[in-house]
């Protein structure tokens, strides 16, 4: 009987070959710019979050993110090692989710779902934040979860984090998330968790990077569907996009 993994590395297969194929047929069209893709590539996470996402469609993405080189396959915790295992020594990294989308989890079950992520072979974290703590003004129940996950982290030299939904917050709110994450040294302030509608806008992206101090990332994440709108939200200060439309984003950008 196949295994999951076989089938998985199967799959990645056929869905690798048959993207080099392509790729190869279309190479040397005009209005190509290779090394401007590639460092576009660099700054993306490529994205599958949705709840009715298969092994099949984890394998799909992750030959995306290789032919493209993104920066992180980003998935839920229950696809973090099938993740790993296809992208092992790509220098294609896993980010897992926790708390995703309402951050609303205990403190010891987030803490075990970064652990556990961790122990998988994640290598960046998405934190998101408990925004109902946060707005009733329970910063130390904020920095007491955000600190165990932090260190956890560095642990094993991965990075975090931190997500917040600018559309929920006012501007105090976010002030101190800012100071959190400051205090914390997270790697990265993600602006939306692109559920429910909300989805990071530009303001948000050039409000956090105004805020924020040099040597913290900001990630938009939604809405984030063509090359446009890449541009849009690098021209504002992100240093990470994540999107699912990562591959034809790169495309575009290849002048395909």
């Amino acid at each position: 009987m196949t295994t999951l993994k076989e089938s998985l590395e199967q799959t990645i297969a056929r869905v690798a070959a048959a993207t080099l194929a392509r790729h190869a047929r279309e190479a040397g069209l005009p209005g190509a710019s290779p090394d401007a893709a590639v460092a576009l590539a660099g700054l993306m996470d490529h994205r599958l979050v949705r709840p009715d996402a298969t092994p099949e469609d984890v394998a799909r993405v992750c030959a995306e993110a290789l032919e493209c080189h993104c920066a992180t396959v980003c998935v839920n915790p229950t696809y973090v090692a099938a993740a790993r295992s296809l992208l092992r020594g790509s220098g294609v990294a896993v980010c897992a989710l926790v708390g995703y989308p309402l951050g609303a989890g205990t403190i010891a079950a987030k803490v075990f779902e970064a652990r556990r992520a961790l122990d998988d072979g994640a290598r960046e974290l998405e934190v998101v934040l408990p925004i109902g703590r946060l707005k009733g003004g329970e910063v130390h129940y904020v920095k007491e979860e955000l600190g165990e996950i932090v260190s956890a982290c560095y642990q094993v030299a991965a990075r975090c984090k931190i997500v917040i939904e600018p559309a929920l917050l006012s501007e105090e709110d976010r002030e101190t998330a800012c100071k959190i994450a400051e205090e914390l040294n997270v790697d990265f302030v993600v602006a939306s968790t692109g559920y429910g509608g909300y989805a990071a806008s530009v303001d948000d992206v050039r409000w956090l990077r105004r805020r924020l101090r040099p040597g913290i990332g900001v990630k938009a994440v939604g809405t984030i569907e063509t090359l446009a709108d890449a541009r849009a939200m690098l021209d504002a200060g992100a240093t990470r996009l994540g999107t699912s439309q990562a591959l034809s984003i790169i495309e575009e950008a290849r002048g395909r």
